[in-house]
């Protein structure tokens, strides 16, 4: 999980943001799937996972739901606009573009539009923060482990017989 996030925050550190957001997007699908019984992930333990361990930084502006929302937009149509959302549209500022950093805020821009509005690299980090959070919080679960098993990581040695290089699997 180190290495996940450690990647991820590498991303931010060079300004990636859009695939840093895209991976973070994932984040709370990834820890609802390891702590639950099955191991998959669903709408359902995406909402209470980002509800539980961002709820409280976000609501009531953005819940689980919410972010839900989003993240289908995003990851299935690279669009920020759900048609289920509450926000006409959920909108980033690149701190270091605009100079400025507007975050967890709502724009009214008439009677029937608003939209929402983050700093994509503070958004980023608190989702790598709750995930950090979360996992040590769960390491020592017996579903977690089970799960984690076939969580995606580093090799540094390989795998014998077949590769003696460095590899990722799960």
């Amino acid at each position: 999980m180190n290495e996940f996030l450690t990647q991820i925050r590498g991303t931010l550190n060079y300004k990636l943001y859009y695939p840093a957001l895209y991976v973070c997007l994932t984040i709370p699908d990834i820890c609802g799937a390891l702590e639950s019984e099955n191991g998959k992930a669903t709408p359902k333990k995406y909402i209470k996972w980002f509800n539980s361990h961002l709820g409280p930084k976000y609501a009531p502006s953005f819940d689980g739901e919410n972010c839900w929302n989003f993240r289908c937009a995003m990851l299935h149509q690279g669009k920020s606009v759900h048609r289920r959302g509450t926000y006409n549209r959920v909108i980033f500022t690149e701190p270091e573009i605009s100079g400025i950093s507007v975050h967890n805020c709502i724009f009214k821009v008439s009677s029937s539009v608003e939209v929402y509005c983050l700093d994509i690299k503070k958004f980023c980090q608190d989702m790598i923060s709750g995930c950090e959070i979360w996992y040590n919080k769960m390491k020592d679960d017996n579903t977690f482990k089970k799960n984690y098993e076939n969580f995606i990581k580093p090799y540094p040695g390989g795998i014998s017989p077949f590769i003696h290089a460095k590899v990722v699997i799960g």
